[in-house]
């Protein structure tokens, strides 16, 4: 389907549909191109981590920078007056054991099972969006005049006040039985953030995973907890028994990385996915609560300084605005139409209905 906007009057009328074969054959292939996205950003961190031992010959010599760095930003962050971790870590360690043992427990396990999660719920609504409401559609053609537009494409031509779609919009629009939550079939995909949200929200994921990955590895960084002499305290070996440095690095993964926080990158994207595209104003509240949760985890465990996660939202912001800018609109013009200011980014508290 499509929604045609002429002054405020909506026009819906069908849009003929490739064939059923190929339909599944084209979903099948970007199920099989986002997995491969997925396995290239695990592949992207092994080489970062390889490629940080070979530069530091030694793991004493890794070590020995990744302290010193760990200093700069404790400097940085006095200068700053933020230098709040270890207050925040004392004042927790109040709770009692049972808390702080649930917080390890948290930053330990729920990490990547929450960002699969959402990976596949998005993705599935994605896939669903397109076979079902059309976006897998044909190609104009001479016979079907009205499909000159594409559906993101604007009439330059009629003049609009900044900031607002142009008179004539294209815009994707699912049926209707598509975000009935009567339904029980959708109603967990009508939770998902929309098509185009998924698109620009998963090219500037790997972006920021390169970013973050690329910074960690020129810049090695240890966490607070191995700075005992500033009074961190490191929870998960205290409370837990477990000395997470050597389970990292019998997984490969850095132990030196705390410079930007993955971690909190992570919960990141998927708090700006639901605040910008939430369809329901719950899941964007969530969305900011779920990374307060994770800041709260990586400080009190003395695994990040608070400007590790500064530094991973920045960077997180600029990917989203090099993919909401130009490498979504350039690899996926079905996209573009975010560029146009129409219904694909939107603050939550600025719309009077989130299914629309």
């Amino acid at each position: 389907y499509q929604r045609r906007v002429h002054g405020g009057n909506p026009k819906i009328r069908k849009v003929p549909a490739m064939a059923t074969g190929t339909v599944y054959r084209v979903l099948l292939y970007r199920v099989f191109i986002e997995v491969l996205l997925l396995a290239s950003g695990i592949y992207i961190y092994e080489q970062c981590y390889i490629l940080s031992g070979k530069y530091f010959s030694t793991t004493a010599n890794h070590k020995a920078v990744a302290i010193t760095n760990a200093y700069r930003v404790v400097a940085v962050e006095e200068a700053l007056h933020i230098m709040w971790e270890a207050s925040w870590q004392h004042a927790f360690l109040q709770t009692g054991s049972a808390f702080i043992r649930a917080v390890n427990f948290f930053y330990m396990t729920f990490h990547l099972p929450i960002c699969i999660a959402f990976w596949i719920l998005n993705l599935t609504a994605c896939l669903k969006a397109d076979r079902t409401s059309g976006c897998a559609a044909s190609a104009p053609t001479a016979e079907d005049p009205d499909l000159e537009m594409s559906l993101v494409q604007i009439d330059r031509t009629s003049a609009s006040p900044p900031g607002r779609p142009a008179a004539s919009t294209l815009v994707p629009f699912p049926p209707p039985s598509s975000l009935d939550n009567s339904n029980p079939q959708h109603s967990v995909l009508s939770y998902a953030i929309p098509p185009d949200g998924y698109r620009i929200m998963r090219n500037a994921f790997i972006l920021s995973h390169v970013f973050i990955c690329g910074m960690s590895v020129l810049y090695p960084c240890a966490p607070p907890r191995m700075l005992e002499e500033r009074g961190f305290i490191d929870t998960i070996l205290k409370y837990t028994h477990t000395h997470l440095q050597t389970i990292e690095e019998r997984m490969m993964i850095n132990p030196f990385a705390a410079m930007p926080s993955l971690h909190f990158g992570y919960a990141n994207w998927i708090g700006m996915g639901l605040l910008f595209w939430g369809r329901h104003r719950v899941w964007s509240v969530l969305g900011v609560v779920y990374q307060v949760m994770v800041l709260a985890a990586i400080v009190v465990t003395g695994n990040h300084f608070f400007l590790d996660a500064a530094v991973a939202a920045a960077f997180n912001f600029l990917a989203l605005w090099l993919s909401f800018r130009f490498i979504t609109p350039y690899f996926d013009p079905a996209s573009a139409g975010a560029r146009a200011g129409d219904t694909c980014l939107h603050w939550p508290f600025l719309a009077d209905s989130r299914s629309e």
